[in-house]
Formats: C-alpha cells, sequence, structure tokens
C-alpha cells in the first residue's frame, strides 16, 4: 500500500507540475516574478535534475538528462536563471520530465518495504528526519518537486496566465 501511495503523489505532482508548464514558452520562462526569485526555466530544471538523482537513488531506469554543465545551471544554490543566461531549452526540460515519469512511477511500484526501510546518510536531507531511510529521502523528493511546482504556477500567475490546474 505505501508504495502504491508514493506512486500516486509522484504521478499526481507531475501531472500538476506539467499542467503548470503548458502554455509557457522558452522565452516567458526565463521571467521571474520579480528580483531574485527564480524563473520557470530554473524551476523546471531544477525538478529535473533533482528528479534524476532520485532516479539514481532508487535504481530507476533512466541515465542523466543534463550534461554535468548543465546540471550545475540547475542545482541547489545556483543563481537564478533570465534572458541571454545559458540554460536548456524549456521544451527540452519538459522532454526530460516526461522521459523520466513513467521509469521513476515503476521503480516506486516494485520497491519492497525493506528496500525502502534502508537506512542511509542523514546529511542526504537539507532536514534530516528522525529516521533517514530511502523511503524517507523519496518522501522528501515528492515534496521537493510539489515545492516547486507551485512556485512555477504562481511564477506562471504573474506572467498573467490563467492557473494551469483549473483553479
Amino acid at each position: 500500500m505505501y508504495t502504491q501511495t508514493l506512486v500516486y503523489a509522484f504521478s499526481a505532482g507531475h501531472k500538476i507540475l506539467l499542467a503548470n508548464l503548458a502554455g509557457v514558452t522558452h522565452e516567458e520562462s526565463l521571467q521571474n516574478a520579480g528580483g531574485s526569485a527564480n524563473g520557470i526555466n530554473w524551476l523546471a530544471g531544477h525538478i529535473l535534475n533533482s528528479r534524476t538523482r532520485l532516479a539514481a537513488r532508487t535504481g530507476a531506469p533512466c541515465g542523466p538528462i543534463f550534461s554535468e554543465q548543465e546540471a550545475a545551471w540547475y542545482g541547489k544554490g545556483s543563481k537564478p536563471i533570465g534572458a541571454g543566461d545559458p540554460c536548456v531549452p524549456l521544451e527540452r526540460i519538459v522532454a526530460g520530465l516526461e522521459q523520466t515519469v513513467g521509469g521513476i512511477a515503476a521503480r516506486l511500484a516494485q520497491m519492497t518495504d525493506a528496500e525502502l526501510e534502508t537506512a542511509i546518510d542523514r546529511t542526504m536531507f537539507p532536514i534530516p528526519p528522525e529516521k533517514p531511510t530511502l523511503g524517507a529521502m523519496v518522501e522528501f523528493a515528492i515534496l521537493h518537486e510539489m515545492y516547486h511546482s507551485g512556485q512555477i504556477g504562481l511564477v506562471r500567475r504573474a506572467l498573467g496566465k490563467a492557473s494551469g490546474i483549473g483553479v
């Protein structure tokens, strides 16, 4: 049952993410909601970058999408991406998100309780849980995607677009 919940949360989050990205052009993705906030390109690229690390940690069948240099543009603590900055085209990021979702969801569905309860290093978490396990890391990865997907929804609205999820 736990794996079904993980698959549902991951898959539902992915659908919300795609809805928030629908109709956004690459040029629009380079705009931000003001100040030093991240734009949609960085947010979506960061999600994809994190998703490929999730795939690697769980053994999901999807290799790296970004080159090492591209991954650095979207890593934690990297600078916001704006017009004229080196970046990956939004269309390629969306394609990478589509490319990774099936393999990760399938792997999550196959994981055993023993795999999910495997202890991992506390330093792999920005906010370490009481019991740092692979399952807790998967849960945090899903939460992380949803957090940034919500930010994409806000930037989308700041661009003057209707909500991607019909609210």
